[in-house]
This record gives C-alpha cells, structure tokens and sequence, in this order.
C-alpha cells in the first residue's frame, strides 16, 4: 500500500473516529448545556468561520507553489516559498484581528434582539478566544503544506485521530464542573494549540523544513496572492453554504432554532470528509502529471477514478441515512430534533455532485484556472442569502435547507460540470457515465434495505444497529456483484490481502 492508499485508508478511519465520537459527544453535550447553550457556540462557531476563509484560502496557495517547486526539485524555491507565505500570513493575522473588532462592536447591536444579556456576554468572549483559534492555524499552515507535499499523510491523519479522540474526551471531563459553551471554546483553543506546536515540530526536525526568505520575490507574492483571491472568493462562498443558514436562523428565531439545524448540518459536514479523503491526498500526483509530464489525459482518468471510489461510500451513507437517519436522530439527539433528518437529506443530496467531483478543485488548483469557480460559487451563494432570508421566514429551517442545496445543484451541479467538460478538458461524460451504473446500484441495494425495514420496522436501538450492518452487507453484496470493475475489485482484495497478513 503506497502513501496515498495509506493516507487515504486513514483519511476514512479519521472520519468515522469523528462520526463516532460525536455520536457520544453531541448527546452529551447537549445534555450538559443545554440547547441554548449549545445553540450559541454553534451560531459563533458559523460566525467566526467566515474569518477562517483567508486561513483556508492562503493554504491551498501555499500547498500549490510549493509543490510545483518541490516536483521541479527547486530547493530554494520551495525555502522562499515558505518564507514569502509566512510574510503574508503576517499580514493576514493583523486583518483578522481588525475584523474581529468589528464584529465584536456590532455582535450585541446585531444579536440582541433574540439574545439575552447573559448569551451575549459569553458570545464575544468565545468570539475573541476563537479568533486566537484562527490564527493559530493560519500561522501553522506553511508546516502542513510541508507534510502533505512530502506526501506523509500517515502523521496527519494519525494525529487528526488522536485530537478527534482526545477533544470530546476533555469536553465531556470537564464540561460537568463548567457547563457552558465557553468551555468548549477554551478546551477547542487548547488543543489546537498542542496540535499547532506538534505539526511544527515534526515540519522542522523530522522533514528538514527551512522557512527562509531567501529574496523579497513580488512576482511569487503577486501570483500566491492572486491563486488565493479565487481560493477566498469560493472559501467564502463555501462558508456562506454551511454557517450563514444558522447566522441567519439565529437573528430570526435565536439559539433555540440554530440548536436544531446545527444537528441537520453535524451530519452533512460529517458526510464532507467521505467525500475528501481520497482527493485530499493527491494534490501531489496531479501537480506531478500536469508540471512533468503534461498530460490531461492521465488526469481526466484519475479525475474518474477518484469520483468512482468516492461515490461508493457517499452513497452507502446517504442511502442508509435516508433509510434509517430518521430513528437515528430521534435516539442521538432527542425527539425535538427530528426536523434535521430533513435539513440533512435536502442539503446531503447536491452536496453529492461536488463531494464525487472534489479532485476537480485540487485540478483547478494546479491548472491555475480556480478563479472561475470561485466567481461562480461567489455570486450563487449571494443568491443563497437572499433566498435563504425569503424561505426561512416561510419554513424555518427547512426553508433554509431548500435555498441551500438548490444553490448548490445549480454550481456544483450545472455550471461547473460543464466548465470541467469544456474549459479543462475533463472527460465529464465518460464521468457520469461511470457514476451511474453505481447510482442505480445503490437505488436497488437501497429497494432492498426498504423492504426489510417494512417487515422488520425498527424497535429500539438494538434494531435499528442490526439493520443498519445488514444493509451494509446488503449494499456490498450488490456493489460487488453489479458495479465494481476490475480493478478496484483487484484493490479490495489487496486491502484485505493487508489486513490478513497483520
């Protein structure tokens, strides 16, 4: 198994230690605070995120000039790189600062309608705390664009376990003594920190990096902060997706509603890491084929590769949630929640299109050409905005939900699958082509989970384990017997071949 099979593998494994953890950690979150509580760390938590555009955005420039460099076996180019990127980040940090300050001014004046006294006091304290939290990661990032383009994806998605683990583990410990989001916030702040410090270490001491700026470069500056501007325009457009729904939410109705939709959107933003883990690994392949070797056909190939792979988990878990997440929520998060089981499906189903297709943004990325998603997803989630304000005042959280993935169908959907096709040169069709057959695969394994459900209606948790499992083995059945090719059947009896020999 290489290192991106390996990283890969891991990238799962951290996304169900994730899944699981918060199927203890959320109950008992909401248990220990309560549902205001919880509401408001959620509605800061989608504040703050918008902050954490630039922080995502100057990531992905840095990962891209540096693993150009770095398949162009440029030493010092790759040195300077970092160095440019930590001068930017820099300048980046004292932005962030100044913006908090404005929300911080507008936070009560905004919120204070459906707030109380109380509610907004500890808001702008976990406002301040987690801004420090953004900083810590924007200063952090040229380490792991290190780690990536070294292509040690073990360590990361290793210690993403770990932290997975031990956050909710310290939450749960101490939240008792200190019941209120505040916690969480300072707990969250601490651990990154940790975090921050070991990536640092590791970059440094175990990969040799030499942060240097070697020669003020202002082409290098110029071009990392134009591949960002696309990175922060579609970084925000991302954010206006998944927070501005519960912002909103929270200005009308106050902590109460954004407690609802916040457990609708915990299991969409679980579902977003099955569909990364593959893709997030091969940023360095595609950036080799395209610098080295030049060729679009090996990438459109691995383009549909990647999407085949991915799809086959997104759509166990969207079909078994669809099957089972109604009874799911109800034991998981209470009674009151059973109007995220519908928030979760009408957003989870779009967000599909755009999870199979993820290594198109890492293509966009290394082709140079992200500006235009960028400029399309900007101006859809604006639209979002609007049509999320007229539906929620309607149909609440639902209202949202719709205005959400509509918006989503039609980027992800439409627009950027035709700009795939005709601007890259990606073979979209022979895409879909392959995307169906397992679609219609899935709508027969799911026919089959239906009619057990039917027969044998769900009684308890117990129940509802067992026929979650039985349709698992339901759906593998019918994958492996209808829609798996030869090679990725040749890759699942190599995984297994692996774990047989440990």
């Amino acid at each position: 198994m290489n290192k991106r099979q390996k990283g890969a593998v891991l990238s799962y494994i951290n996304t169900f230690v994730q899944i699981f953890a918060n199927l203890i950690y959320v109950p008992i979150l909401l248990n220990s605070i309560g549902d205001r509580e919880y509401g408001l760390y959620q509605l800061l938590a989608s504040i703050i995120a918008y902050l954490s555009v630039m922080e995502t955005s100057l990531s992905a420039s840095v990962m891209r000039f540096y693993c150009k460099y770095k398949s162009l076996g440029q030493k010092e180019e790759m040195e300077n790189t970092l160095g440019t990127s930590r001068l930017i980040f820099r300048g980046i940090t004292l932005v962030i600062a100044a913006a908090t300050v404005v929300i911080y001014a507008v936070f009560e004046p905004v919120f204070g309608a459906s707030l109380d006294a109380g509610e907004i006091r500890e808001g702008k304290i976990m406002l301040l705390l987690l801004m420090i939290n953004v900083i810590i990661n924007i200063n952090n990032y040229n380490y792991v664009a290190v780690i990536n383009a070294n292509e040690q994806f073990a360590f990361l998605k290793i210690l993403g376990i770990v932290t997975q683990l031990v956050q909710p583990l310290a939450v749960v410990l101490i939240i008792r003594k200190a019941p209120y989001a505040l916690t969480v916030v300072i707990i969250q702040v601490t651990v990154n920190l940790i975090v921050a410090l070991i990536r640092q270490w590791y970059a440094r001491v175990r990969l040799g990096a030499v942060v240097k700026l070697h020669r003020l470069d202002k082409k290098l500056m110029r071009d990392m902060l134009v591949f960002s501007a696309g990175i922060i325009l579609a970084a925000a457009a991302d954010q206006i997706f998944w927070k501005t729904d519960q912002v909103i939410l929270g200005q009308m109705y106050g902590t109460a509603l954004v407690a609802v939709y916040s457990i609708g959107s915990q299991i969409y933003l679980s579902y977003m890491p099955l569909g990364m883990a593959v893709s997030s690994v091969f940023m360095p392949r595609v950036s080799g084929i395209y610098e080295v070797e030049h060729n679009m056909g090996a990438i459109s190939d691995l383009f549909v590769k990647v999407g085949r792979i991915t799809f086959y988990v997104l759509a166990l878990v969207f079909s078994g949630f669809f099957l089972y997440g109604k009874e799911f929520i109800s034991w998981w998060a209470g009674d009151g929640m059973t109007d995220a089981y519908c928030i979760a499906l009408i957003v989870m189903a779009p967000f599909t299109i755009d999870l199979i297709q993820n290594l198109g943004l890492t293509i966009l990325q290394v082709v140079d050409r992200y500006a235009f998603r960028a400029k399309i997803y900007f101006v859809v989630a604006v639209l979002n905005i609007v049509s999320t304000i007229i539906l929620a005042r309607q149909f609440q959280g639902i209202g949202a939900a719709v205005s959400t993935g509509v918006s989503m169908f039609i980027g992800s959907g439409l627009i950027m699958n035709w700009y795939y096709w005709k601007r890259i040169g990606l073979d979209i069709i022979k895409f879909w082509k392959n995307i169906l057959p397992i679609a219609a695969g899935t709508v027969l394994a799911a026919a089959i989970g239906f009619g057990i459900k039917l027969i044998f209606p769900s009684g308890g948790i117990l129940l509802l384990a067992l026929q979650i499992a039985l349709y698992c083995l339901i759906y593998a059945a019918v994958m492996w017997a209808v829609c798996l090719n030869g090679y990725e059947k040749g890759m699942v009896g190599k995984i297994f071949a692996k774990l047989k020999r440990h």
